[in-house]
């Protein structure tokens, strides 16, 4: 798979890549680090750098061009990433990464360092922060076919708990968000796309494997909160590969507020006003289970979303919607 529209290099001096003014080949990786750091100079934790004088748009042109010039760089292509995922937290950043054909530069660095885990860790969570509140973004990264290098990078490393929680935070991410639900054609074939190429099951996958692992627990139950809203497609995919019982599993062995409430919000979504969800989640001894969280749930929050789940265990005539 290709991603045509690479940026224009500058020009070159010898054997090495000019970038932003810089000769950028010995010391690439070095570089790559202080840039990273300038942008976030001013905030008082961080300790003063010794850096060039560069903007964080000049930032994020040097990196994304460095990391076009120097495909066969590991390094560079690591910290790239790493700079890319921490600069699109900001939204006017995000927006120039994407106008400088940030995405794309990012899935290729993921599809040309497959076997690497922790390129795969850091593309995950650049894939993730890139598409945090951008609608624009996530159909970016759906014609891209991004949704399936995150769905190959899980597969790829099924034993890393680092790249699923990373992957798990991107497909929880490009998701249509069930709070404020995105209704129109990119979102909701964002839905099918994760759901045909795999992406429940190996979120359920990554679930099971790593069920001690928080972050993982945390981030899958939450994907699987918003793959499953107002999609009964979804619904049955999850139930079928034993989603509800990795769920139940996570609210038994993790006590995080944050696990407690995404669980109960997952199971809410996954039964609502499906009989079938509803039976498997009776049989498996959710109703028993989810009752004790509406009594001794950790906060206000994972007991609401406790009895919301109750609310839903039983058919009922009429559809309850999906909002919290």
């Amino acid at each position: 798979m290709s991603h045509p529209g690479q940026p224009k290099l500058m020009p070159t001096t010898g054997s090495f890549q000019v970038v932003g003014g810089y000769n950028m080949a010995p010391a690439m990786p070095t570089l790559l680090k202080t840039l990273v750091a300038a942008p976030l100079a001013n905030q008082p934790s961080k300790p003063a750098v010794n850096c060039p004088c560069l903007t964080s748009a000049d930032s994020i042109e040097t990196v994304l061009q460095a990391m076009a010039a120097y495909p066969q760089h590991l390094s560079v292509q690591r910290d790239g990433c790493s700079i890319i995922g921490k600069m699109a937290e900001d939204p006017a950043q995000q927006a120039q990464i994407t106008a400088n054909d940030g995405i794309n530069i990012v899935l290729t660095a993921m599809e040309q360092r497959a076997g690497d885990e922790i390129m795969q860790c850091k593309g995950c969570a650049a894939v993730a922060s890139l598409a945090t509140n951008s609608p624009s973004n996530k159909a970016i990264v759906a014609r891209l076919g991004g949704v399936d290098v995150v769905i190959k990078a899980m597969e790829r490393h099924g034993g890393s708990a680092q790249v699923q929680v990373a992957a798990c935070l991107a497909l929880r991410i490009l998701a249509p968000n069930e709070s404020r639900q995105e209704k129109f054609s990119v979102t909701e074939a964002l839905l099918n796309n994760i759901n045909s190429l795999g992406g429940i099951g190996f979120i359920i996958r990554a679930m099971t494997v790593h069920d001690s692992v928080e972050a993982v627990q945390n981030n899958g139950a939450w994907a699987l909160c918003n793959l499953a809203c107002s999609s009964r497609k979804n619904q049955g995919e999850i139930t079928d590969n034993g989603g509800i019982e990795a769920i139940l599993k996570a609210l038994t062995l993790h006590k995080s507020a944050d696990v407690q409430q995404h669980c109960c919000q997952a199971l809410r979504n996954v039964i609502a006003n499906n009989p079938d969800s509803q039976a498997r989640f009776a049989a498996s001894g959710g109703k028993e289970q989810v009752d004790s969280l509406v009594a001794y749930g950790s906060n206000a929050l994972v007991r609401k979303a406790a009895q919301a789940v109750l609310a839903q265990s039983v058919v009922t005539g009429r559809p309850r919607g999906n909002t919290w």
